[in-house]
């Protein structure tokens, strides 16, 4: 059983702790606030639909010929000191990072999938969280009951524009990606 840590921690003492913490599938660590917090466990339909938009957007960046790359679980991305978090999925651009690499902190665009304990935090503080990050043009919350995907995207003086989409394609420009919708929600 993992315990949590009770002081506050800074992004480089919060990942060496993770580093440490057993992978038994009971969730994933985040750090807000300098407090260390661990999701529920993930249910078979959350996995499925965050490894569907891995697939889309993989598939995407192949077609497109672009210098991106797509990651689903895992990566890290700081947002500051005191606060880390570990998207569902993100895709970055440009030179590869090292393998042994724990974050990613120039995504392009990050997904989240709802869950019950996660939605009030990916509609509010990481929809903020994310936006704060220079290279970030697109957040999606990915809603598998409505069978929906919010897109959030940075405009022109970083206005933030959002499109409920439950089917067609979705474009992500930067840095040129499109996706089926349906793609995401078939199950195979």
């Amino acid at each position: 059983m993992t315990v949590l840590p009770k002081r506050q921690l800074t992004a480089d003492e919060f990942q060496a702790w993770a580093l440490k913490q057993p992978r038994d599938g009971h969730g994933k660590f985040e750090l807000v606030d300098g407090h260390v917090g661990m999701q529920e466990a993930e249910r078979v339909v959350h996995t499925e639909i965050k490894g569907a938009v891995f697939a889309a957007l993989r598939n995407a960046i192949k077609s497109a010929g672009r210098p991106c790359f797509a990651i689903v679980d895992g990566a890290q991305i700081r947002i500051h000191s005191k606060k880390v978090y570990q998207p569902d999925g993100l895709v970055y651009c440009g030179d590869r990072v090292p393998a042994d690499a724990l974050e990613v902190n120039t995504p392009v665009i990050v997904w989240e999938v709802l869950s019950p304990d996660s939605a009030a935090r990916d509609h509010g503080d990481k929809l903020e969280a994310y936006f704060t990050l220079p290279s970030l043009h697109h957040y999606l919350i990915v809603d598998p009951t409505r069978r929906a995907i919010i897109h959030h995207r940075r405009g022109q003086d970083d206005e933030l524009l959002t499109r409920v989409r439950k089917r067609g394609r979705l474009t992500f420009d930067p840095p040129g990606l499109e996706i089926e919708i349906a793609d995401v929600f078939e199950r195979p």
